[in-house]
């Protein structure tokens, strides 16, 4: 999600609040599973589809951005 809140200084001057918002719903879904369906000499992965990595919690960039 994105805001941006553009405030005029003068006629060539222009200041913007800008917020980006990542993962609103601070949903936990997978990002990455185990890929490797064997380990070395054919044995087989015990980690088979289990989850690795996950996509971030709920974070947010906040910044200014003057413009001329």
């Amino acid at each position: 999600m994105h805001a941006n809140y553009p405030w005029q200084i003068k006629e060539r001057y222009k200041l913007n609040f800008v917020a980006d918002f990542f993962n609103v719903f601070n949903s936990t879904k997978i990002r990455l599973p185990n890929q490797n369906a064997q380990l070395n000499n054919g044995i087989p992965n015990a980690d088979f589809l289990k989850p690795q990595l996950f996509y971030l919690p709920f974070n947010m960039r906040l910044g200014l951005r003057f413009e001329f």
